[in-house]
């Protein structure tokens, strides 16, 4: 795809310098994927102990049967059900009986980032959150925020782990502005090039393990 004036200054305007950079890289004869991402870390050791501050709209989804079949995620049940029998687990936040936010917590020990194939490593007292997803019509209420927090509870209280990792992409500034609202600070950056003969580079800067 040729980039034009307005698609660069569509870029610019809407991801900054990294994400032009992507846009272009991307678009070289025989790269296939490329990817720079952020590794973030929410530390957990402040995180209240008492059960009590789970809030009353989320659940912890377990197994397949926590799921409700009916609502506007039930097209994702078999990923969900996957994930599940791989160590992950849910957290969902509803509001009047309605689902309309949920995020995955990774507890296997290794992430494996599905867009691109790489993985990212987890020590044994560390969780990994991704996937996170508030429905249109209820963004910009904190719910993401409240999503984070208690998972970060369950993190803590039922597994002993005392961070939670979650990876940005770089371009993605709103995420990494909020983010590191919530608590978490970058701590490592990471590069991901695919070629389409199948050659891959991976890069992890140093800084965090």
């Amino acid at each position: 795809m040729r980039l034009t004036l307005n698609s660069i200054l569509r870029k610019w305007n809407e991801e900054g310098f990294w994400g032009f950079f992507v846009a272009l890289i991307v678009r070289i004869p025989g790269i296939k994927a490329f990817n720079i991402y952020q590794v973030y870390a929410l530390d957990l050791t402040d995180y209240p102990l008492s059960e009590t501050n789970f809030d009353k709209n989320v659940k912890l989804v377990r197994d397949i049967e926590h799921l409700n079949k009916q609502a506007w995620f039930s097209d994702r049940l078999d990923i969900f059900k996957s994930r599940l029998s791989l160590n992950h687990r849910g957290i969902i936040y509803s509001e009047s009986g309605m689902e309309v936010a949920y995020l995955w917590l990774d507890l296997s020990g290794k992430h494996r980032e599905q867009r691109y194939g790489y993985s990212i490593p987890l020590k044994s007292d560390e969780a990994f959150y991704y996937d996170s997803f508030v429905i249109p019509a209820r963004r910009g209420k904190g719910i993401l925020r409240k999503l984070i927090w208690n998972a970060g509870i369950f993190a803590k209280n039922d597994l002993s782990r005392s961070k939670m990792l979650a990876t940005i992409d770089i371009q993605n500034k709103i995420s990494r502005r909020a983010h590191k609202n919530i608590g978490f600070k970058r701590m490592r950056t990471g590069v991901y090039v695919a070629l389409k003969n199948r050659w891959e580079y991976k890069f992890i800067t140093k800084g965090y393990r």
